[in-house]
Formats: structure tokens, sequence, C-alpha cells
């Protein structure tokens, strides 16, 4: 069974991928996202985790860019990780 992130768990993502004038930035290549489409996805995929009774926190999820990262070709950042 896929364990979904909580509309509280995405809020503290949305928060932490914003920055101090507003703007959301994926947490994959640190691209400006705001008003573009994004995803919340699971750091670790969640086919791989074995024991699932564990509760999911914000911390196991990171923001995506739709478009940039989360569903680019192959699913990879195409710039990689950037520092904001």
């Amino acid at each position: 069974m896929r364990r979904e992130f909580t509309k509280a768990q995405k809020a503290e993502m949305l928060r932490r991928a914003m920055d101090d004038k507003g703007r959301v930035h994926c947490e994959g290549c640190g691209g400006d996202v705001t008003g573009k489409p994004i995803e919340f996805d699971h750091t670790i995929p969640e086919a791989l985790i074995l024991d699932k009774t564990r509760p999911l926190t914000a911390a196991d999820g990171k923001l995506l860019g739709q478009k940039c990262c989360h569903r680019a070709p192959g699913g990879l950042c195409p710039t990689g990780p950037a520092p904001r």
C-alpha cells in the first residue's frame, strides 16, 4: 500500500521550499516554480520502503517542479541540484 503525504505535511514541504520573498523553489534543482505545477515526491521511492508501519513525515518528501524534475525525461533534474 502506497502511503501519501497529509495536507499538513505538504504545507510544511511548501514552507520549506519557499524563500523569504514568497517564491517557491524546486528542491531538486533549485529552480523557481512559483505558480507552476508541482509534485510532492517521496525522497526514497515508496516501492523500496519495506516497513510501511512507520508514519511518513515531511522530511520523507520533497517538493519538485513537475516539468523540471518530477516529470522530466528519466525523472531526473536536467540541471542537477542547485543551491538557493
